[in-house]
């Protein structure tokens, strides 16, 4: 038998792949399965067809590790939807039907501004192919514009993270843990209010509120081993901290260029993600701050208990850990009269004076004449104590009433 994740050979009676260690299929399902492949239905053509007398499919969208998702438009109101269709390998099996219709429809109880919305969720009568139906989110994936500038803003991240964050801790609060969180999986669309963010993929989140054993597939973790926390690595239970950690790992992307563990096989990822410290968000880019590298650091702890406890608590350490960042690029150097002050309040080191012959020494004139120094240095505490009160007033009139305003970054 080989495994379905990482593809190594492992014996009928095996459990667990010996490459990866992960829950292997029961053979009894594997063989019911190929037994009904003749009965796959097929998503070749389904462009033009009419599902079931309501959407009229018009595009394909594109493919994911879960389905294809095609662009079509609902016949009775007009407007653009996505559909998205099961991939016909886990359409073979009733209880991965089952999970998808049950996990669907709870994650239809989300209502909220950053989650695309799920509308309806069906088997089409036709071909016997499930779907769901869901709004199509405009804008660009995370991952297309990391593919344009790998380092991002940090102003961006902020804008990103706290949005994705706040649709996470939604579906936290209903019991949903999403399980999947990566750039492709996030759409950030520029709006002249700035930008808008929305996570997809919510109808394949699992409930960890609830006993699902009896809608287990194959017991192997579903996610992309690159932002897979380690307990799900593990295949064990998950809540809501496993989601932070792939959180984390997205920002770590965003404000590094690169993830902490990559360009090896998935399986030796999923072990990195168990066993090795990532890698110091500052020793890739020096441009990390302290605090928000202890930020990404505390999120990417190997035990869940170690992380911020909701998403909500890791979005607004983020914040405060980027608003000192914004605050010091905003804020006047401190030394930034130091070179004022040299040139005014330097006193003139005491010249010695030349002693000319009697018949050469000049006369002084009555405007060349010096005051005597206790006269000098009342000048020279008058003007310092002035201009200590022309930058009080500067630095009060620009950054007191005028605090910094974090906004996105312009479109990319």
């Amino acid at each position: 038998m080989f495994c379905p994740k990482c593809g190594a050979k492992n014996l009928d009676t095996s459990k667990f792949c010996k490459a990866c260690g992960r829950p292997l299929p029961n053979r009894a399902e594997v063989e019911r399965a190929l037994s009904q492949s003749f009965r796959l239905p097929q998503t070749q053509g389904l462009i033009g067809q009419v599902l079931d007398g309501k959407y009229r499919i018009e595009a394909r969208l594109g493919t994911g590790g879960m389905g294809e998702v095609y662009r079509a438009t609902r016949l009775l109101i007009g407007d653009a939807v996505a559909i998205k269709f099961l991939h016909a390998h886990l359409v073979s099996n009733p209880q991965a039907v089952e999970r998808f219709r049950h996990e669907a429809v709870t994650a239809t109880k989300l209502r909220h501004r950053n989650v695309v919305g799920l509308y309806d969720v069906g088997i089409s009568a036709a071909n016997n192919l499930p779907y769901i139906l869901m709004e199509l989110a405009e804008g660009l994936t995370l991952r297309q514009i990391i593919s344009q500038s790998p380092v991002l803003p940090l102003d961006f991240a902020v804008t990103v993270i706290a949005q994705v964050c706040s649709a996470l801790d939604e579906a936290h609060r209903f019991g949903i843990v999403h399980r999947d969180i990566k750039p492709e999986n996030i759409i950030a669309h520029h709006t002249e209010t700035g930008w808008h963010v929305k996570v997809l993929d919510f109808g394949i989140a699992k409930l960890y509120t609830q006993n699902n054993d009896g809608l287990t597939l194959d017991g192997s973790a579903l996610g992309t081993p690159q932002y897979m926390s380690p307990e799900q690595c593990m295949g064990e239970r998950l809540d809501g901290r496993s989601d932070i950690y792939s959180v984390a790992i997205v920002l770590y992307e965003m404000l590094c260029g690169t993830v902490p563990f990559k360009n090896i096989a998935d399986s030796a990822i999923a072990v990195r993600q168990v066993q090795t410290l990532p890698p110091s968000p500052r020793s890739v880019n020096p441009n990390v701050t302290p605090h928000v590298e202890a930020v990404i650091l505390r999120a990417l702890s190997k035990r869940p208990e170690a992380r911020q406890e909701t998403a909500h608590i890791f979005a607004q350490e983020f914040m405060q850990a980027a608003t000192l960042v914004f605050n010091q690029q905003a804020a006047p150097p401190e030394n930034n009269s130091a070179p004022l002050r040299a040139a005014i309040f330097t006193k003139p080191k005491p010249v010695q004076e030349e002693i000319l012959p009697p018949e050469s020494a000049p006369t002084p004139k009555p405007e060349e004449m010096v005051s005597s120094g206790e006269d000098l240095n009342d000048i020279y505490e008058d003007a310092e104590h002035i201009l200590d009160e022309i930058l009080l007033e500067k630095k009060s009139g620009e950054f007191e009433s005028s605090p910094p305003i974090i906004k996105p970054s312009e479109p990319l």
